[in-house]
């Protein structure tokens, strides 16, 4: 069964996480983890009747939540369990995959305020991790993807099952995924050469690759989002690779106004 791992704050923009993880996922195979976090109380160890009081009120916020995604499902047999942590987002997160392993974490912007950037745990979860992430934008809406964006910085991938949640993402939508490689400005914008065949992991999926040029890698995927059908955007994070550009302040605040496409952030 497919384990997703769904931080939230109860607000509304981490109810359409919730919202786009039984969308793409489904919920016949799926196991979905309400994760809410109490954060770092004052002294917190030298009134333990205080951090059981919290964590009592957010596991009825949990419940609360729980109750109202199911009754989306009438009739319907769903697996969900909750989790309470304390401590940051990330830390908790960490704690919780620590001795439960997720295949998938799914989280939204910050939620009062998340029209307006997509939040620093998102960011943090996204640049740290080492498991896949989705972040959802705070106005998408459910629908049929019919094309995914990933961003092809023609470097090898050394282990292709990295790729794998693009991959099933894809057939899960019957959507087709455009490799498309942003060029430096000023050079040869005729189509990009790629070795065939494509991973082998994309096999049954229709694939196409592309080029752009532009001075700048995040902001040529901006115009291609802006320009193309795509339904989400997913890059490879390389360490201190070119992804960290995607949470600069400008761009992650033009995402998060602009787009309702979900990020996909794979690892090696």
């Amino acid at each position: 069964m497919t384990r997703i791992l769904i931080p939230t704050d109860i607000s509304e923009g981490s109810r359409k996480a919730v919202l786009f993880a039984l969308d793409a996922y489904g919920i016949a195979e799926t196991e979905f983890i309400f994760l809410l976090t109490i954060g770092d109380a004052p002294k917190m160890g030298l009134f333990p009747e205080f951090n059981t009081h919290m964590k009592r009120l957010a596991q009825e916020e949990l419940n609360e939540l729980t109750t109202e995604i199911r009754a989306l499902h009438p009739g319907e047999t769903m697996h969900i369990s909750t989790a309470v942590g304390t401590g940051s987002v990330f830390s908790a997160i960490q704690e919780y995959i620590g001795t439960h392993p997720v295949d998938m974490i799914v989280m939204g912007t910050r939620g009062e305020g998340g029209a307006l950037q997509w939040g620093s745990n998102a960011e943090v979860v996204a640049r740290n991790s080492t498991g896949p992430v989705i972040v959802v934008p705070p106005d998408w809406k459910a629908g049929p993807i019919r094309t995914i964006l990933y961003a092809d910085d023609q470097e090898e991938v050394r282990d292709p099952k990295a790729l794998a949640p693009l991959a099933q993402l894809a057939k899960r939508y019957s959507a087709s995924v455009e490799f498309v490689h942003v060029m430096k400005e000023g050079s040869d914008s005729g189509p990009m050469p790629v070795l065939p065949p494509f991973p082998k992991v994309f096999e049954g999926v229709d694939c196409m690759s592309s080029s752009i040029a532009s001075g700048d890698v995040t902001v040529g995927l901006m115009r291609s989002l802006d320009s193309g059908d795509y339904g989400m955007l997913a890059v490879l994070h390389r360490k201190l690779g070119w992804v960290d550009g995607l949470f600069h302040r400008s761009v992650a605040k033009r995402m998060a106004l602009n787009t309702t496409v979900p990020l996909l952030v794979m690892y090696e």
